[in-house]
């Protein structure tokens, strides 16, 4: 079914788009690409200053899976500092603020649509946009750190309760 529609022919994007009108910039991470916040990120650091989701939340048939799908978007808001607007064929369409604040929506699975007056704020960078994942990498690093160091001091335990490297096994009066 999927050669009938040219779909197999499709390959990820190579460049992070950022669509540019006279008085906001934005890109459109479609669907799930909500979810990876590392790619959301580099849409912001190319220049977006609104997250604009497309989805169609359909495949669940259930409100808790399509509102789990609109709290991944709501992260991405939060994490990058932008206005997130969210418009779905059956999740839940919004307009969420750089702080995660939900300003309007639609309902689940019914047809509506909504118009919102953006506030777009002085451009800045959070944390997490200026640097990435440098946190669970930095903690990464340290709990490796905290294994080897455990690993080294049950190795140096172990050998001076056999009396390995300790020189001398008795007292050499042995007769």
């Amino acid at each position: 079914m999927l050669q009938n529609f040219d779909v197999y022919l499709w390959e990820p994007g190579t460049q992070y788009t950022v669509f540019h009108t006279p008085k906001i910039s934005f890109s459109t991470p479609i669907c799930f690409e909500d979810s990876f916040p590392n790619h959301v990120r580099r849409f912001v650091l190319h220049g977006a200053q609104v997250i604009i989701n497309l989805s169609n939340d359909y495949w669940s048939l259930s409100r808790v899976e399509g509102k789990q799908h609109y709290i991944n978007s709501l992260f991405r808001a939060v994490e990058n500092r932008r206005p997130l607007l969210r418009a779905t064929a059956s999740g839940l369409t919004a307009y969420v603020t750089p702080v995660g604040r939900l300003v309007e929506s639609a309902p689940f699975y019914k047809e509506a649509y909504l118009t919102a007056d953006v506030a777009i704020q002085k451009e800045r960078l959070s944390p997490y946009t200026r640097w990435g994942d440098w946190f669970p990498q930095a903690m990464l690093i340290i709990s490796a750190l905290f294994a080897a160091a455990g690993l080294v001091r049950l190795i140096r335990s172990r050998s001076s309760f056999t009396g390995e490297g300790s020189g001398s096994r008795g007292t050499g009066s042995e007769e």
